[in-house]
């Protein structure tokens, strides 16, 4: 089964149309970056039409890359879905409006947008478009759930996931890897003047990392204040971390954009009761840069690999006694030593063993947070939840209120260091296959650990000449704490041209992926050695052979 050719909101290959058939009002002519089959990519020449009603056009500035793009490009799959056409990847990106189109009253065109777009307009692009209309869908207010990150009918950019045959909305929504698109304006998200693309890439992981810590609220007012587990320092996971880290209240309420005024937030939560931030990962250097150079965890474990062939049960209290000494608590009044309770362990791995070591980890009454889709045949002992009354909560993308909080995170500079998560960076399409063997490959020609990978946008090889006033976008390196939006834009002008162009697993395997991120993607190999480093947040290390 193909994708239908004129699904609202994607790009017409040029191929379609007759040889001779002129450009309408806004069609503009594009490049595409198109997966044919493993790690095959061609770049091909398109149409993006006008925009339909209560859509925008936007030219695509720039697009992180996530681990299933990787896995994707890797196997032509994700996990059991199985793309049936060539696809266009990609869907961590902002965006530049070119275009607005008219009014709309259709529910998959989403609600009505608050925000009064026009053509220069920044945004982040919400890229998943559920059907509008289901139980999951609606608000509570109007007999619904308020939950459209779970609806049924969700069709996701880059997924190759075929909605059903009679959905009215169309076919597939093609990704972000392309000069640009047609996205509802309903799931666009407008970004103030001068903010960083590359944290306007960010937004997406971030949304799902602020959805995961709202998933686990609120935390059991315990004393002394109980530690939360991170498995897994991929981008989703370090995300997880500094949400938690700098976690202002037990209830964070949702406002979608429609919302007005904003629900006013409960009484933060006192520094003396902030749980305590531990991540784990086979990445030493992923390690160091959560907790020593941006903040985002108060200590880390390097799960080296003889701790992995230990059974899961001698790992748990071997991790459980080496945090009781990193984060010790006063004695208690007539000298007994008190415990800290391990209130929420999220798994960012995707990999089997690393759930039954949450399962094993996490203490009686705490919850479990699984962001991964692990293999359908995984075996794990659940009587260990049963009888603890431990729960698990699935946490899939965002929901209302995620990309907003999000956004506000990012202007408000609470992330210290967020910029520092993209490591690498790639102009235009032509250069998608390189990065994501970089990405593929976890660290670069001199060593470097790769993280994120931006793709900025090409204006003058990937979106028709002319548009946006010919302008090439650049972010520019500046710390977070220099501007509260996070980092400016150098805009540089393009000389004109003549001629008009038309562009041209298990925890050890970095960058295994099961489901939509998983933790361990994009490093190197683990330390061989048989020392576990346990690291604090004030400099101080300790290690146990």
């Amino acid at each position: 089964m193909s994708n239908p050719p004129h699904t609202p909101g994607n790009s017409v290959p040029l191929a379609a149309r007759a040889p001779d058939e002129p450009l309408a009002a806004h069609e503009v002519p594009i490049t595409a970056c198109v997966l044919t089959s493993p790690k095959t990519l061609a770049l091909e020449p398109r149409i993006l039409p006008a925009p339909p009603p209560g859509f925008l056009q936007l030219r695509i500035v720039s697009t992180a890359l996530c681990g299933s793009d990787l896995h994707y490009w890797k196997h032509f799959r994700n996990g059991s879905i199985v793309p049936q056409s060539p696809l266009i990847l990609g869907h961590e990106s902002c965006g530049e409006v070119t275009a607005v189109g008219p009014p709309s009253s259709d529910a998959l065109a989403g609600p009505a947008p608050a925000h009064e777009w026009k053509v220069g307009d920044l945004c982040a692009l919400e890229v998943g478009i559920p059907c509008g209309a289901c139980t999951l869908c609606l608000p509570p207010g109007e007999g619904g759930l308020g939950r459209y990150n779970i609806c049924p009918n969700m069709r996701f950019r880059s997924s190759g996931r075929l909605p059903p045959p009679d959905f009215p909305g169309g076919g597939l929504l093609e990704g972000t890897l392309q000069g640009g698109l047609n996205h509802p304006a309903a799931w666009c998200h407008p970004l103030p003047p001068g903010f960083n693309p590359h944290l306007g890439s960010l937004l997406e992981p971030l949304a799902v990392a602020h959805h995961a810590m709202t998933r686990a609220l609120p935390l059991p007012p315990t004393a002394p204040p109980p530690i939360i587990i991170v498995l897994g320092a991929g981008p989703v996971g370090l995300l997880i971390s500094a949400c938690l880290k700098r976690l202002p209240h037990q209830h964070l309420p949702p406002h979608p954009p429609a919302q007005k005024p904003k629900p006013p937030l409960p009484p933060p939560i006192p520094a003396s009761q902030r749980p305590k931030i531990v991540i784990c990962d086979i990445v030493q250097a992923r390690l160091d840069f959560a907790v020593h150079e941006v903040g985002w965890a108060d200590a880390s474990i390097l799960l080296a690999p003889a701790l992995l062939k230990l059974s899961k049960q001698d790992l748990a209290v071997y991790i459980s006694r080496r945090l009781a000494n990193t984060l010790p608590v006063p004695a208690a009044t007539g000298g007994q030593q008190q415990q800290r309770r391990i209130e929420a362990v999220f798994e960012c791995t995707g990999v089997p063993s690393s759930l039954d070591l949450a399962l094993h980890l996490c203490s009686p009454g705490g919850k479990i947070l699984v962001l991964t889709i692990p293999p359908p045949e995984t075996v794990l002992p659940l009587g260990l939840a049963t009888l603890r009354e431990v729960d698990i909560r699935g946490v899939f993308r965002y929901g209302p209120g995620d990309y907003e909080r999000a956004i506000e995170v990012v202007r408000e500079g609470r992330i210290r260091g967020l910029e520092k998560l993209v490591t690498h960076t790639v102009v235009g399409l032509g250069e998608v296959g390189s990065a994501m063997e970089l990405l593929a490959r976890g660290v670069d020609a001199d060593g470097k650990d790769v993280v994120k990978v931006v793709v900025e946008g090409d204006v003058v090889g990937d979106f028709g000449r002319g548009v946006g006033g010919g302008v090439a976008w650049r972010g520019v390196k500046v710390p977070l704490e220099e501007g509260a939006a996070g980092v400016g834009l150098e805009m540089v002008e393009e000389e004109e041209e003549e001629d008009e162009e038309e562009g041209g697993d298990e925890v050890e395997e970095r960058g295994a992926e099961t489901g939509a991120e998983t933790g361990t993607e994009g490093g190197g190999e683990g330390d061989k050695g048989a020392v576990v480093i346990l690291t604090t947040g004030d400099g101080g290390e300790k290690a146990a052979n």
